[in-house]
């Protein structure tokens, strides 16, 4: 018979191997299930390996297809970083604008290749003679940006071709305009000479026919004028005007003119003794401006001439105690061949503008609050070197006042 020690460590054997029995199947249970969960991350290792080497494959293609619609993009592209250098570039800002430009500052490639246009600052000129216009475009979290140069030089033919059809337009109305207007006065002073011959009367009849020739023949020369002016709009040539003597000549003129009944009045205070223009022609426009305020005014009013600087431009502001503008858009008096008078060709005014814009400047027209009409030809002032050696010096001009009644 089996001993008491012998028996109990029997049964803690049994106890022993039943425990590792357990402690097995738990193992191999806990395998399984590890077996499992690794076939499971296999899988989705696989499947997420498989989306990001087609998310890649994707994102090459998308590359690939970025690069051929830059390089097929009619347009120079600039990638800049926030220090304004390039870090990129398309095929085509290499041609427009030379090598090297990886690392270069774009405003020192600016400066090699660009030249800048005075009347818009988001255009140049390449020294290939393309006009192109900048366009930025900031990237995000100031990581820099991109800048787009396109050749606008067919657009600018273009327009170019649109203006001066416009223009022939404009002066095919006007030579229509003028036969009419020209035609009577030059009937009439054809009247008159072919007179002279057969008169035998005084001497006063023969000054009175000459005068009515003259007048019929002062009246087409300024049509004439007026026509040659309009025409060549953006064309004028423009040299030094000698300030004071422009509107001591433009007085002298106005005082000739004026009828006995208007008083007249030219204040001027203006720090140049040079500007930069053509000078028949602003004359010719201011004149015109006074005329139709004479003819405003009628027998009997007052005409005003201010001429002051403001901020960098030269303002003539001309005011009479006439009845005022019609009741029609301001714009629409600068409009060729638009008259208010029965003998009128609508030129006046349409010259005036046109004048303005070939310096650069601008006019408009408004009702005054005390009534009349009040006329405002502004006109940007020159640098400080003008050309033929004349420097714009700020020496004071006396204010030049005259009146007539």
């Amino acid at each position: 018979m089996m001993s008491l020690n012998q028996h109990q460590r029997a049964e803690h054997l049994t106890d022993a191997f039943k425990i590792f029995n357990d402690l097995s199947e738990n193992l191999v249970a806990a395998y399984q299930r590890l077996e499992q969960q690794v076939a499971v991350l296999n899988m989705q290792l696989a499947a997420a390996q498989s989306e990001k080497l087609k998310a890649l494959e994707d994102k090459e293609h998308m590359t690939a297809r970025l690069q051929q619609l830059l390089a097929a993009l009619p347009a120079a592209v600039l990638v800049l970083d926030n220090k304004q250098r390039i870090v990129d570039h398309n095929d085509l800002a290499l041609t427009w604008l030379d090598s090297p430009l990886l690392g270069e500052s774009w405003r020192t490639v600016e400066q090699r290749c660009c030249a800048t246009l005075s009347d818009n600052p988001h255009e140049r000129i390449l020294h290939s003679g393309q006009q192109v216009s900048l366009n930025y475009s900031h990237l995000p979290d100031e990581q820099g940006m991109i800048l787009l140069l396109s050749d606008v030089s067919d657009l600018k033919n273009l327009q170019a071709m649109l203006h001066q059809q416009q223009q022939l337009s404009a002066m095919g109305e006007m030579v229509a305009s003028l036969a009419h207007q020209v035609r009577t006065p030059l009937a009439a002073a054809l009247l008159y000479a072919s007179s002279l011959p057969r008169l035998r009367t005084a001497p006063d009849k023969h000054r009175h026919y000459a005068e009515k020739i003259v007048e019929r023949l002062q009246f087409m020369e300024a049509q004439v004028s007026d026509m040659l002016l309009f025409a060549k709009t953006g064309r004028m040539a423009k040299d030094a005007i000698d300030w004071p003597a422009f509107v001591h000549a433009l007085d002298e003129a106005v005082r000739e003119r004026l009828p006995e009944g208007i008083a007249w009045t030219l204040r001027s205070n203006i720090n140049q003794t040079h500007l930069v223009g053509n000078e028949p022609a602003l004359k010719g426009a201011l004149l015109n401006l006074i005329n139709n305020a004479i003819d405003a005014v009628g027998v009997s009013g007052s005409i005003c001439l201010d001429i002051r600087e403001h901020a960098q431009t030269l303002q003539w502001q001309l005011t009479d105690s006439g009845p005022g503008l019609p009741d029609t858009p301001t714009q629409t008096l600068f409009e060729p061949f638009y008259s208010t008078k029965t003998r009128g060709t609508g030129l006046g005014l349409a010259v005036v503008a046109s004048v303005a814009r070939a310096h650069g400047g601008a006019i408009a027209a408004a009702n005054h609050p005390e009534g009349g009409a009040v006329f405002t030809l502004t006109l940007p002032l020159p640098k400080q070197t003008l050309p033929g050696g004349y420097c714009a010096q700020h020496t004071p001009f006396r204010e030049v006042e005259h009146e007539q009644l």
